[in-house]
């Protein structure tokens, strides 16, 4: 019996630390995907309105002889502004794929301590269960 590592000394505390810390980090990544869920639909919402209305409020105008719109060139900047929107998104996407990668990088240098382990990894899980849920 002398032979066995006496797993109290090591085990325990990274445990305890590690399932407290994931417990939190899962509540704290759910938290912040719907969140995020919940801003982005937002953005979605006041951006439909602000076209909507900018569009109607223009054929008003043209109704109420105001203003005369050429609906053919108008339609015409379709296809520049889709290009010039899929452009800017995938630059955006290029800026943060370097960023998510340093997170991933950090989280595996927090990996000795514990607490910050499980809620790095409870986090991560957090914000899966938040995205799993919505789909």
């Amino acid at each position: 019996m002398s032979n066995l590592v006496d797993t109290s000394t090591w085990l325990l505390p990274f445990s305890g630390g590690a399932m407290g810390g994931g417990a939190v980090g899962i509540g704290i990544g759910y938290a912040m995907k719907k969140l995020i869920d919940l801003v982005i639909g937002v953005i979605k919402v006041v951006v439909v309105l602000f076209v909507g209305l900018f569009f109607g409020g223009l054929a008003l105008l043209e109704y109420l002889g105001v203003i005369t719109v050429n609906w053919n060139k108008l339609y015409a900047l379709g296809p520049i502004l889709y290009a010039s929107i899929t452009s800017s998104l995938s630059w955006l996407q290029t800026q943060i794929a370097p960023m998510i990668s340093q997170a991933s990088k950090a989280a595996q240098t927090i990996s000795g301590n514990g607490l910050l382990s499980g809620f790095s990894i409870g986090t991560m899980v957090g914000l899966y269960l938040g995205a799993k849920k919505a789909s």
